[in-house]
């Protein structure tokens, strides 16, 4: 009985596993209307692997997500910025901070192929 109860716990954690990240997965975009500094965000799983931002990708990204995976914080040489789901599907909220310079605030959409 322990045996098979150590099992279905097995099982549940790999399951949960599998499942972490799934919702950042994708290519986020936005802030292009009108002229505007447009962000494109690349997302594995909880991993940032590309953040094109000010038409350029930064140097020295880092990314956190947190366990409930509600907020997603980003780092790079020169800003950082943080990320929540928006009230949508497919959409979110990005802060952008860069040292000295205020504060940019854009709606990111989920790319769908």
């Amino acid at each position: 009985m322990i045996g098979r109860a150590a099992i279905l716990a097995a099982v549940i954690l790999l399951a949960g596993h599998a499942s972490a990240g799934e919702f950042w997965t994708g290519t986020w975009v936005g802030g292009y209307e009108n002229g505007g500094a447009g962000v494109q965000l690349i997302m594995v799983g909880d991993e940032a692997v590309g953040l094109s931002w000010r038409d350029d990708y930064v140097a020295g990204l880092a990314s956190t997500v947190s366990p409930d995976e509600q907020t997603l914080k980003l780092a790079w040489t020169g800003g950082d910025a943080v990320v929540t789901p928006g009230k949508e599907d497919g959409t979110a909220a990005m802060v952008i901070h860069e040292p000295g310079k205020p504060d940019v605030r854009i709606a990111l959409d989920r790319e769908t192929e």
